[in-house]
């Protein structure tokens, strides 16, 4: 820790999952409620981090605990029994290292699975999407192509419906006009003899 004092608890600190999937670590310094909320905002690591870190604090509370048990015995005692609290306070010191070295290579070792475990989910997640991706590219293409086969299919079958009524067309025309001649013909000789 930086300043080297020990963060003032009146109950264990506790993890807390937000609505939106974060944590927090919950420390209460007084029974009237004053509360501190400490913030762990990455989703893939936090509830590692706050794990950890409540149970840091809640080790130097034990080991602070331990050492207000045995100052007031101290300050009374004769220089044996000063002695004997100097051995105490040494031993919690050692304890307070050892739940330190203990916490931070918990940390250390959730934090290096939880970065393993966000690796093998990133390269999980990029060959899934490579098969997705190359599955899409096989599907547009066979769409594609039954598209335009059947496009193809389409124009065939409707250029040999328009050929025989293009051809139709064409003699009836030729019939009309030959009509057309007759009677045109037949008008002029019947105008010839008004």
């Amino acid at each position: 820790m930086a300043t080297g004092t020990v963060v003032p608890q009146a109950v264990p600190a506790t993890v807390e999952k937000q609505p939106d999937g974060t944590y927090v670590v919950r420390v209460q310094h007084t029974l009237a409620g004053q509360v501190t909320m400490v913030h762990f905002p990455n989703h893939v690591f936090g509830e590692a981090m706050a794990t950890v870190y409540a149970d840091f604090l809640n080790g130097e509370a034990k080991v602070k605990a331990e050492v207000e048990k045995v100052a007031p015995k101290v300050e009374s005692a004769v220089d044996a029994a000063l002695a004997t609290a100097k051995k105490i306070i040494a031993d919690a010191k050692l304890e307070e290292r050892k739940i330190k070295d203990e916490a931070q290579k918990a940390y250390r070792t959730a934090i290096s699975a939880a970065e393993s475990e966000g690796e093998k989910i990133i390269a999980d997640a990029k060959a899934t999407a490579g098969k997705v991706l190359d599955e899409a590219k096989r599907v547009q293409a066979e769409v594609f192509t039954n598209a335009k086969n059947e496009a193809e299919k389409i124009v065939g079958e409707a250029e040999a419906k328009v050929k025989p009524l293009a051809v139709d067309v064409e003699k009836d025309t030729t019939v009309i006009e030959g009509d057309v001649t007759v009677v045109a013909k037949v008008a002029e000789t019947d105008i010839e003899k008004l």
